[in-house]
């Protein structure tokens, strides 16, 4: 599918429907990974690197992370992505612009962004961090995080100088699914470290007991 980052309303189009179904994106230049989850309260965040390569002259202009094989738990069933967000990498992504974010309903299981003037030559990059909100959902739950999509989890490549050159390409995955556990119930309650004066009054007790105690 190419697609003109000239035309502004032909970017719209594709924020709202990305590639169209049955599709296919040209042959895979890029690797998405996953990182390892990292819970802080509520929510799990995952790093996304990217590593790519193209034909001489082409950059990265655009990229799409697909979230709808996670967990239904997280999607409600296939039909809400808002539990889900994606925070890019800054200062490296400050000139690229959001096309689209996730919601409700079938198309908005994606986040998508494009640049006109910041391209990534080919390389490794962070892009930025997937983050879930899993509030509500009871502790000790296994939760499968995934941005493997055989459809529209795509990156674009382009030549800066003319993008009529655009190209959308599949991307691999090492890995592209993660799996945590929400964290568990309340810890027990740890007694309190006995103080010298309460060790103090422990023993005038005993003390006290025994002379009480005494024939």
């Amino acid at each position: 599918m190419k697609r003109s980052l000239g035309l502004t309303a032909f970017v719209g189009l594709v924020a709202l429907v990305g590639l169209l179904p049955g599709e296919a994106a040209a042959t895979s230049v890029g690797t998405y990974s996953l990182g390892e989850p990292v819970i802080v309260g509520d929510t799990a965040r995952f790093d996304l690197g990217l590593t790519f390569s193209s034909t001489a002259g082409e950059e990265l202009a655009y990229f799409s992370v697909d979230v709808a094989s996670s967990d239904p738990l997280l999607t409600a069933g296939g039909t809400d992505f808002t539990a889900f967000s994606f925070v890019k990498t800054s200062p490296l992504l400050d000139s690229w612009d959001p096309v689209a974010t996730f919601g409700p309903g079938g198309f908005l299981s994606i986040a998508d962004f494009d640049t006109l003037t910041g391209h990534l030559a080919p390389g490794s990059y962070t892009l930025g961090s997937l983050v879930v909100d899993f509030s509500g959902i009871a502790p000790g739950t296994d939760l499968t995080v995934s941005v493997v999509s055989n459809l529209y989890s795509v990156i674009g490549t382009e030549d800066p100088a003319d993008h009529s050159t655009y190209e959308d390409y599949e991307v691999d995955y090492a890995p592209g699914s993660r799996t945590f556990k929400t964290p568990g119930g309340q810890p027990g309650v740890i007694p309190e470290p006995i103080t010298a004066i309460g060790a103090l009054l422990a023993v005038g007790s005993l003390v006290g007991y025994a002379v009480r105690r005494r024939p």
